[in-house]
Protein backbone atom coordinates (compact mmCIF):
# COMPACT_ATOMS: atom_id res chain seq x y z
CA UNK A 1 0.00 0.00 0.00
CA UNK A 2 3.31 2.25 0.67
CA UNK A 3 4.95 1.38 -2.54
CA UNK A 4 1.39 2.23 -4.65
CA UNK A 5 1.35 5.51 -2.72
CA UNK A 6 4.77 6.70 -3.09
CA UNK A 7 4.82 5.91 -7.12
CA UNK A 8 1.72 7.46 -7.20
CA UNK A 9 3.11 10.77 -5.37
CA UNK A 10 6.26 10.61 -7.42
CA UNK A 11 4.32 10.65 -10.80
CA UNK A 12 2.33 13.43 -9.67
CA UNK A 13 5.43 15.35 -8.85
CA UNK A 14 7.15 14.57 -11.84
CA UNK A 15 3.91 15.61 -13.79
CA UNK A 16 4.03 19.41 -12.04
CA UNK A 17 7.37 19.69 -12.71
CA UNK A 18 7.24 18.74 -16.50
CA UNK A 19 4.26 21.01 -16.54
CA UNK A 20 5.88 24.34 -14.94
CA UNK A 21 9.04 23.66 -17.19
CA UNK A 22 6.72 23.96 -20.40
CA UNK A 23 5.30 26.78 -19.42
CA UNK A 24 8.06 28.42 -19.09
CA UNK A 25 9.68 27.58 -22.00
CA UNK A 26 6.42 28.49 -23.63
CA UNK A 27 6.86 32.23 -21.95
CA UNK A 28 10.22 32.56 -23.02
CA UNK A 29 9.65 31.80 -26.71
CA UNK A 30 6.32 34.66 -26.86
CA UNK A 31 8.73 37.55 -25.53
CA UNK A 32 11.31 36.47 -27.74
CA UNK A 33 8.57 36.85 -30.97
CA UNK A 34 7.25 39.94 -29.39
CA UNK A 35 10.41 42.07 -29.75
CA UNK A 36 14.21 42.27 -28.03
CA UNK A 37 14.25 41.59 -24.53
CA UNK A 38 14.62 44.66 -22.66
CA UNK A 39 18.62 44.43 -21.05
CA UNK A 40 19.86 46.44 -17.82
CA UNK A 41 21.78 49.24 -19.60
CA UNK A 42 25.40 48.83 -19.76
CA UNK A 43 27.48 50.89 -17.56
CA UNK A 44 30.65 52.51 -18.97
CA UNK A 45 33.39 53.61 -16.68
CA UNK A 46 35.25 56.11 -18.48
CA UNK A 47 39.27 56.72 -17.27
CA UNK A 48 39.90 59.98 -14.94
CA UNK A 49 42.33 61.78 -16.71
CA UNK A 50 45.42 62.35 -14.21
CA UNK A 51 45.92 65.89 -13.33
CA UNK A 52 48.43 67.89 -14.87
CA UNK A 53 50.20 70.38 -13.52
CA UNK A 54 50.38 74.05 -15.61
CA UNK A 55 53.38 75.37 -15.74
CA UNK A 56 54.65 77.95 -13.25
CA UNK A 57 54.20 81.39 -14.34
CA UNK A 58 56.90 83.14 -11.97
CA UNK A 59 60.35 83.28 -13.77
CA UNK A 60 63.12 81.89 -12.26
CA UNK A 61 65.99 83.79 -11.19
CA UNK A 62 68.02 83.43 -13.91
CA UNK A 63 64.90 85.36 -16.66
CA UNK A 64 64.19 88.66 -14.45
CA UNK A 65 66.42 90.66 -16.05
CA UNK A 66 65.69 89.17 -19.20
CA UNK A 67 61.72 89.47 -18.90
CA UNK A 68 62.46 93.72 -17.66
CA UNK A 69 64.19 94.11 -20.61
CA UNK A 70 62.03 92.90 -23.59
CA UNK A 71 59.34 95.62 -24.08
CA UNK A 72 57.49 95.63 -27.19
CA UNK A 73 58.46 98.23 -30.20
CA UNK A 74 58.20 101.54 -29.62
CA UNK A 75 58.88 100.58 -25.51
CA UNK A 76 61.79 100.49 -23.66
CA UNK A 77 62.89 98.71 -20.97
CA UNK A 78 63.03 100.48 -17.48
CA UNK A 79 66.47 100.22 -16.55
CA UNK A 80 66.80 102.90 -13.91
CA UNK A 81 63.11 101.66 -12.05
CA UNK A 82 61.46 105.05 -12.83
CA UNK A 83 58.21 106.22 -11.65
CA UNK A 84 57.04 108.49 -13.92
CA UNK A 85 54.06 108.98 -16.23
CA UNK A 86 55.29 107.85 -19.31
CA UNK A 87 56.52 104.31 -17.45
CA UNK A 88 54.46 101.39 -16.64
CA UNK A 89 56.16 98.65 -14.44
CA UNK A 90 59.07 97.54 -17.09
CA UNK A 91 58.67 99.27 -19.86
CA UNK A 92 58.93 103.34 -21.18
CA UNK A 93 57.78 105.57 -23.78
CA UNK A 94 61.20 107.12 -25.47
CA UNK A 95 61.04 110.71 -24.89
CA UNK A 96 59.70 112.62 -26.65
CA UNK A 97 56.43 110.63 -25.94
CA UNK A 98 54.60 112.31 -28.59
CA UNK A 99 56.75 110.56 -31.76
CA UNK A 100 55.16 107.25 -30.65
CA UNK A 101 51.93 108.00 -31.41
CA UNK A 102 52.58 109.44 -35.32
CA UNK A 103 54.34 107.86 -38.33
CA UNK A 104 58.32 108.24 -38.11
CA UNK A 105 59.45 111.31 -38.49
CA UNK A 106 56.37 112.89 -38.57
CA UNK A 107 56.85 115.10 -35.95
CA UNK A 108 60.45 116.19 -36.78
CA UNK A 109 59.24 117.64 -40.24
CA UNK A 110 56.18 119.76 -38.30
CA UNK A 111 59.75 120.76 -35.84
CA UNK A 112 62.02 121.21 -38.74
CA UNK A 113 58.72 123.45 -40.59
CA UNK A 114 58.32 125.16 -37.41
CA UNK A 115 62.48 125.77 -37.27
CA UNK A 116 62.00 127.53 -40.60
CA UNK A 117 58.83 129.66 -40.38
CA UNK A 118 60.92 131.08 -36.97
CA UNK A 119 64.45 131.78 -39.50
CA UNK A 120 62.40 133.73 -41.93
CA UNK A 121 60.62 135.45 -39.09
CA UNK A 122 63.13 136.51 -37.16
CA UNK A 123 64.90 137.88 -40.35
CA UNK A 124 62.32 139.75 -41.60
CA UNK A 125 61.83 141.24 -37.74
CA UNK A 126 65.87 141.68 -37.69
CA UNK A 127 65.67 143.93 -41.21
CA UNK A 128 62.93 146.03 -39.12
CA UNK A 129 65.03 146.24 -36.60
CA UNK A 130 68.28 147.88 -38.01
CA UNK A 131 65.67 149.96 -40.28
CA UNK A 132 64.48 151.82 -37.30
CA UNK A 133 68.41 151.96 -36.02
CA UNK A 134 69.67 153.64 -39.22
CA UNK A 135 66.64 155.43 -40.74
CA UNK A 136 66.82 159.16 -39.61
CA UNK A 137 63.76 160.13 -37.37
CA UNK A 138 62.65 156.58 -36.23
CA UNK A 139 64.46 156.77 -32.69
CA UNK A 140 62.12 159.41 -31.70
CA UNK A 141 58.41 159.45 -30.55
CA UNK A 142 56.13 157.53 -31.61
CA UNK A 143 58.41 155.59 -33.91
CA UNK A 144 60.93 154.12 -31.17
CA UNK A 145 57.91 152.41 -29.91
CA UNK A 146 58.53 149.97 -32.67
CA UNK A 147 61.88 149.61 -32.41
CA UNK A 148 61.49 148.40 -29.05
CA UNK A 149 58.59 146.04 -30.51
CA UNK A 150 61.08 144.46 -33.37
CA UNK A 151 64.01 144.08 -30.77
CA UNK A 152 61.85 142.25 -28.21
CA UNK A 153 60.39 140.09 -31.04
CA UNK A 154 64.02 139.23 -32.36
CA UNK A 155 64.91 138.06 -28.81
CA UNK A 156 61.85 136.34 -28.34
CA UNK A 157 62.87 134.16 -31.73
CA UNK A 158 66.05 133.31 -31.04
CA UNK A 159 64.57 132.06 -27.29
CA UNK A 160 63.25 129.35 -29.13
CA UNK A 161 66.35 128.32 -30.43
CA UNK A 162 68.64 127.97 -27.26
CA UNK A 163 68.06 124.28 -27.23
CA UNK A 164 68.30 123.70 -31.38
CA UNK A 165 66.63 121.02 -32.29
CA UNK A 166 64.40 118.60 -30.07
CA UNK A 167 67.19 118.75 -27.54
CA UNK A 168 65.25 120.94 -25.44
CA UNK A 169 62.41 118.33 -24.76
CA UNK A 170 64.15 115.46 -23.30
CA UNK A 171 66.89 115.34 -20.53
CA UNK A 172 67.16 112.03 -21.74
CA UNK A 173 65.61 108.81 -22.76
CA UNK A 174 63.19 108.61 -20.36
CA UNK A 175 62.31 111.49 -19.09
CA UNK A 176 61.29 115.47 -20.55
CA UNK A 177 62.93 117.98 -19.97
CA UNK A 178 61.92 120.45 -17.13
CA UNK A 179 63.84 123.47 -14.86
CA UNK A 180 64.71 120.85 -12.61
CA UNK A 181 66.80 118.53 -14.82
CA UNK A 182 67.94 120.65 -17.07
CA UNK A 183 69.43 123.81 -16.58
CA UNK A 184 69.64 125.22 -20.64
CA UNK A 185 65.48 124.24 -20.37
CA UNK A 186 65.03 126.39 -17.42
CA UNK A 187 66.89 129.51 -19.07
CA UNK A 188 64.67 128.75 -22.27
CA UNK A 189 61.15 128.53 -20.25
CA UNK A 190 62.30 132.05 -18.30
CA UNK A 191 63.39 133.63 -21.31
CA UNK A 192 60.47 132.74 -23.71
CA UNK A 193 57.54 133.46 -20.51
CA UNK A 194 59.69 137.34 -20.01
CA UNK A 195 59.93 138.35 -23.68
CA UNK A 196 56.60 137.54 -24.63
CA UNK A 197 54.92 139.44 -21.68
CA UNK A 198 57.83 141.95 -23.27
CA UNK A 199 56.64 141.86 -26.30
CA UNK A 200 52.74 141.91 -25.31
CA UNK A 201 53.86 145.15 -23.66
CA UNK A 202 55.18 147.00 -26.04
CA UNK A 203 52.47 146.13 -29.03
CA UNK A 204 49.93 147.25 -26.57
CA UNK A 205 52.00 150.95 -26.37
CA UNK A 206 52.42 150.80 -29.80
CA UNK A 207 49.04 150.32 -30.41
CA UNK A 208 47.75 153.00 -27.81
CA UNK A 209 50.22 155.63 -29.19
CA UNK A 210 48.64 154.88 -32.91
CA UNK A 211 45.11 155.66 -31.57
CA UNK A 212 46.36 159.07 -29.96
Amino acid sequence: MVKPAKSLFGGVLALFVFLFASVEAATTTTVTKGGPTPSAAPTFFFPSPAPTSLPSTKPSGGSDNSTMRSCPGPLIPNIHNLKIQTCMDSCCLKCPAINNFYEPNKVDNVLTAAYITRQISLGLVLFMTISYLVLPGKRSQPHISVLFLTVSLSLWFAAFDVMPGITNACANDYESATSSNSKLCGIQGVLIIYLTQTSALWCSLLIYKLHL
